[in-house]
């Protein structure tokens, strides 16, 4: 998995299902409880910058005009 085995013991241990006596893992369950986990502690820079924004959604659509295979110059 590319992890140590005390990472991945702690995640599985923190992704147990609650009842008592049950052995193993609920991946839908662990899921649901990681994502709720994911919340940004603050907005993403390009909701928040309007000149980022502008200046990216510049790069990433060229001009139409300069034809379908138009690549974004650096």
């Amino acid at each position: 998995m590319g992890r140590p085995p005390s990472t991945v013991s702690r995640e599985l241990a923190r992704n147990r299902h609650p009842e008592a006596g049950d052995p193993g893992d609920r991946p839908y369950a662990a899921h649901r409880a990681a994502a709720s986990r994911w919340s940004r502690p603050e907005p993403a820079k390009l909701a928040t910058s309007t000149a980022l924004a502008g200046y990216v959604q510049a790069e990433l659509h060229p001009d139409p005009a300069a034809g379908p295979h138009a690549s974004p110059t650096r």
